[in-house]
């Protein structure tokens, strides 16, 4: 992201702005280098012929710089807007701060491996579920930035007294 910010103001954007003083400045250098080397200016038809074509594609290159530019900034956005930290999980992170439980909750289900865990042993590690209804269980982990911002439960999935399954889901979609 941030080789194409450089690549855009230091290489394109100048290029371009080159371009466009050579367009504006273009009979001015024709007639000094014509003086110079004692040539003949070309004529009238042909240096309209000429432009007309520098016109047609220096649009497409300034249209393209413009939405590399827009994108750049639009993906440099998103990224700091929905990136967040994901931190070791401890049972004492978990329990001190509820609601940034979110940032722990990647490590929590792939390092902790909490499919086949008993309802004693989540209880003693995630403390008492929030919401315990037919089977399943709800843990809440906090309003997790991003685009599908919004407040985030632990869902564990239990069968025969044992964690089967465990996902991160956001209440709004309930």
């Amino acid at each position: 992201m941030i080789f194409l910010l450089f690549l855009f103001f230091i290489v394109f954007l100048p290029f371009l702005s080159a371009i466009s003083w050579f367009v504006y400045k273009r009979k001015e250098i024709e007639l000094f280098w014509y003086r110079q080397t004692g040539r003949q200016p070309i004529s009238e038809t042909r240096r309209r012929r000429q432009a007309r074509i520098l016109k047609i594609l220096t649009f497409p290159a300034l249209l393209a710089a413009v939405a590399v530019l827009i994108l750049s900034f639009a993906g440099a956005a998103l990224y700091i807007w929905a990136y967040y930290p994901s931190d070791s999980f401890s049972v004492s992170a978990w329990n001190e701060y509820p609601d940034k439980r979110y940032q722990l909750t990647e490590d929590l289900t792939e390092h902790y491996k909490l499919i086949g865990l008993s309802e004693a042993e989540v209880r003693a590690m995630l403390g008492k579920e929030t919401v315990n209804g037919d089977g399943t269980w709800f843990y809440d982990i906090g309003m997790k930035p991003g685009l599908d911002a919004g407040p985030y439960v632990l869902k564990l999935y239990l069968k025969e007294g044992k964690v089967r399954r465990a996902e991160e889901q956001n209440t709004s979609n309930f």
